[in-house]
C-alpha cells in the first residue's frame, strides 16, 4: 500500500465531521431554547417594514409568514437556515483543508456559542446576516478553490443580499474584487466572464431590494443614517463651532447651538474617563441615547425645512471641522468591540466612583445601570483582551499578506486566500461598524462566522506554511549530503 493510499481518509469519518456537529446543534436546540424573547425592542420595526429599515430581513420575514403559526416559528426557520449553511460551509471547509478535524472543530465552534445561538431564537438580523455570511463564504472558498463562474456568481448574490439585510455586509461587497482576484485558474481568457459574475448579480439582487423597499414605501429612500449622523456630530469637538454655527441657515442654526452647547457636558464626561473601557462605555451610552433624546424641537425644525437631507448635512457641517474627535470616537468603539466591551473589578469600581463624582450629569437615568456593570475577575479579563488582540493580529497579519501577494500578482494558495479574505472582512467590519454604529458587543457576535472562519484558517495556514518550510530545508539538507558525501570520522 502507498503513502497516498495510507493518508486517504475514509469517506464515513468526512461526513461525520460535516453532519455530526449540524445534527447535534438542531437536536439539542429543538429541545432546550435560551432564556430570550423573541420580539426585542427593534423587532417590531422589521415586522412592521418602516422606512429607516432595510428590505433584506423584512423580506425574510414576509416570505415566512404565511407558514407562520406564532412567532416561535420565525426561530424554527432561522436556526434551520444557519445549519443548512454551516452545513454547506463545513463541505467546502473539507475540500479546501482536507483534514476532517479541522471542519469539525470549526462546526463546532460556529455552532455552540451560547451567546450567538440566542439570536436564533429572536427577531432581529443577526441570525439571518450570520447565515448568509456562512454561505457567502462557502460559495467564495469554492470559488478559491476553483475559480467557476457559478461559485463568484453565487458569492456576489449572497454579498449584496447580506448588504440588504446589514449595513456591515458593504464589506462582503467590497472584498469580492479580493475573491476575484485570488481564485485559481483565472486567466485573460476567463477575466470578462469572472467580471460579470461578479457584477451582475450583485446589482440584480440589489436593484430586487429596492424595488421592494419602494413597493411598501414610494417616494424618497428613508435610512438610520440622519440618527446616527446627529448623535455624532453632538459628541464630537469642533474647529471654529462659532463659525459653524454663523454660516447654518436659520432653521439649522438651533440644531448648530444643540450640538456646542446641549451636549458639551457629555463630551468632557467622556473625555476624562478614567480608563479606555469606561471611556469606550460612556461613548456608547451617550451616542445610543442621544439617537432619540437630544435636540428634538431642532431636530424637528431642521427635518421640516429640509427632512432627513437637512439633518445630514448638519451633522455634516460639524463633523468636518470635528475629524479627530470623530476619529477618536471611532476609535472608542473600535476598543469596545475587539474587547466586547467587558470590564473588569477595577474599572468598574472607578467608573461608579467617576459617576457619583461628576452628578448631576444629562441622559442620566440609567447612565449606572447601563454603564458600570458588575465587573469580571481581572485576569479572566486580562485572558479575554490578550486573546482578542492576539486574533485581531492573526487576522490582520493573513489579510496583509495575501494583499501583498495580490499586489505582487503572485497568486495565493487556496488556504491563504481564505484566510486573508476571512481577515479583511473581519478587520473591515469592524472598522465600518465603529465609524457608523456604537461599539456593543452584540455587533462583535454578529461577526462570529467571519471571526472563528479566520481564526481557524489563519493558524492552520501558519502552521501549514512553517511545516513546509522545515521539509523544504530538510529536503535541501537530504540533497547536500547526498551529493557530497557523509565526511569520513578519524
Amino acid at each position: 500500500m502507498s503513502a497516498a493510499e495510507m493518508t486517504v481518509t475514509p469517506p464515513w469519518r468526512d461526513l461525520a465531521a460535516v453532519l455530526l456537529p449540524v445534527t447535534a446543534f438542531l437536536a439539542i436546540y429543538s429541545v432546550y431554547a435560551p432564556s430570550v424573547e423573541p420580539v426585542q425592542p427593534d423587532s417590531l420595526s422589521y415586522l412592521s417594514f418602516i422606512d429607516v429599515r432595510q428590505g433584506g430581513y423584512p423580506f425574510f420575514l414576509a416570505v415566512l409568514k404565511p407558514v407562520i403559526r406564532d412567532l416561535g416559528d420565525y426561530a424554527i426557520a432561522q436556526r434551520l437556515l444557519y445549519a443548512a449553511g454551516v452545513l454547506i460551509l463545513g463541505w467546502q471547509l473539507l475540500r479546501l483543508t482536507e483534514p476532517p478535524w479541522f471542519t469539525f472543530l470549526v462546526e463546532i465552534a460556529l455552532l455552540f456559542n451560547p451567546t450567538v445561538n440566542q439570536f436564533h431564537f429572536q427577531i432581529m438580523t443577526e441570525s439571518l446576516f450570520a447565515s448568509l455570511c456562512a454561505l457567502f463564504f462557502a460559495a467564495a472558498f469554492a470559488h478559491l478553490r476553483m475559480g467557476g463562474v457559478g461559485s463568484l456568481a453565487a458569492a456576489s448574490a449572497l454579498a449584496a443580499y447580506t448588504a440588504a439585510v446589514r449595513p456591515t455586509g458593504l464589506v462582503l461587497l467590497a472584498a469580492l474584487p479580493i475573491v476575484l482576484a485570488s481564485a485559481a485558474n483565472l486567466s485573460r481568457r476567463r477575466i470578462w466572464k469572472a467580471l460579470l459574475a461578479a457584477i451582475v448579480p450583485a446589482i440584480i439582487v440589489l436593484a430586487l431590494e429596492n424595488a421592494y423597499y419602494h413597493s411598501r414605501h414610494p417616494g424618497k429612500r428613508e435610512s438610520l443614517a440622519s440618527i446616527h449622523l446627529v448623535a455624532k456630530a453632538g459628541l464630537v469637538e469642533t474647529a471654529g463651532p462659532a463659525a459653524v454655527i454663523a454660516a447654518a441657515p436659520p432653521e439649522l442654526k438651533p440644531l448648530q447651538q444643540a450640538f456646542e452647547f446641549d451636549l458639551a457636558p457629555a463630551r468632557r464626561f467622556i473625555a476624562g474617563a478614567p480608563s479606555e473601557t469606561a471611556r469606550c462605555r460612556l461613548a456608547f451610552y451617550y451616542e445610543a441615547t442621544a439617537y432619540f433624546s437630544f435636540a428634538g424641537e431642532e431636530r424637528l425644525l431642521a427635518a421640516v425645512y429640509g427632512g432627513t437631507k437637512a439633518l445630514i448635512e448638519a451633522s455634516m457641517a460639524r463633523l468636518r471641522g470635528g475629524l479627530p474627535g470623530y476619529f477618536r470616537l471611532s476609535a472608542d468603539h473600535l476598543f469596545c468591540l475587539w474587547t466586547f466591551a467587558n470590564i473588569d473589578r477595577a474599572e468598574s469600581e472607578a467608573l461608579a466612583a467617576y459617576i457619583d463624582g461628576h452628578a448631576p450629569l444629562i441622559f442620566k437615568d440609567n447612565l449606572r445601570d447601563f454603564v458600570v456593570g458588575r465587573g469580571t475577575h481581572p485576569l479572566k479579563i486580562l485572558f479575554l483582551r490578550g486573546a482578542m488582540y492576539a486574533i485581531a493580529t492573526v487576522l490582520l497579519i493573513s489579510g496583509l499578506v495575501l494583499l501583498a501577494r495580490l499586489a505582487f500578482l503572485r497568486r495565493p494558495s487556496a488556504l491563504l486566500a481564505a484566510a486573508g479574505l476571512c481577515g479583511i472582512v473581519m478587520h473591515g467590519a469592524m472598522l465600518l461598524t465603529a465609524l457608523t454604529a456604537v461599539g456593543i458587543s452584540r455587533y462583535t457576535f454578529a461577526l462570529w462566522v467571519p471571526m472563528t472562519l479566520g481564526i481557524g484558517l489563519s493558524a492552520l495556514w501558519i502552521v501549514t506554511s512553517a511545516g513546509r518550510r522545515t521539509a523544504e530545508r530538510g529536503g535541501r539538507f537530504r540533497f547536500m549530503i547526498c551529493s557530497h558525501g557523509t565526511p569520513d570520522r578519524h
